[in-house]
């Protein structure tokens, strides 16, 4: 892979994280969430330039973790609390696999990255559950409170995760902070163009599309291959 191909890797995968819109925004369609999720996951594996025995080797784990909870689906457990904690053994036995293939840091981005794919807890407010839970103000209120919760916690979770990244690149602070306000300028981009009124949605969509390739040359400066 050439510097070229790796730059374009690393400043796709940071504006990604930096935009709501992109694949690690929540998505309704799991279908398009579990490609985007595993397109995220190869772009932060490839930023790290891991070996080929190592791999091989998460390729192997891979496999491994999903016999495992193959097994576990179709355990049958005598109590909830017996089947979360079969569930939690598994996933320090994981994490424990993991670390003897990568570094520390980087096992610390793989799971902020599990972490910000979470679905957030609850349901979404529609007409369905506002038949079934409360309709008009209350309903409203506390889906707002929800929705801002969870709006909260997803900003956190990509700010969580992309630190975790610049560590394992191994980024200097003036590499952290030059990252740090082209994301502001990007916000404020962003901000701008919610409050343009444009002719169409594709002028809307071309719009946004320009201001991803604008945050992905921002980027493309500060990080060399």
């Amino acid at each position: 892979m050439n510097r070229i191909s790796r730059k374009l890797i690393v400043s796709g995968l940071l504006t990604a994280l930096a935009l709501p819109m992109t694949a690690m925004a929540s998505s309704n369609d799991k279908h398009h969430d579990g490609a985007d999720r595993k397109e995220g996951l190869d772009k932060i594996l490839a930023s790290w330039h891991l070996s080929d025995e190592q791999q091989q080797q998460l390729d192997a784990l891979k496999q491994q973790q999903m016999e495992s909870r193959k097994q576990l689906k179709e355990q049958k457990f005598d109590s909830r609390e017996a089947r979360r904690d079969a569930i939690q053994a598994q996933r320090e036995e994981h994490k424990a696999a993991l670390a003897e293939i990568l570094d520390e840091n980087q096992v610390k981005v793989l799971e902020a990255y599990w972490s910000a794919g979470k679905p957030m807890h609850g349901k979404h407010m529609d007409k369905h559950d506002g038949k079934r839970h409360g309709e008009g103000k209350h309903a409203d209120e506390h889906g707002g409170e929800r929705g801002g919760k969870h709006m909260a916690d997803n900003g956190k979770q990509r700010m969580q995760l992309m630190g975790a990244l610049f560590d394992s690149w191994d980024l200097d602070d003036d590499q952290r902070s030059a990252l740090k306000d082209s994301f502001k300028s990007m916000r404020d981009d962003m901000e701008s163009l919610k409050k343009t009124d444009f002719e169409s949605r594709e002028a809307r969509k071309a719009a946004f599309e320009d201001l991803r390739k604008t945050q992905h040359d921002r980027l493309a400066k500060v990080l060399d291959d």
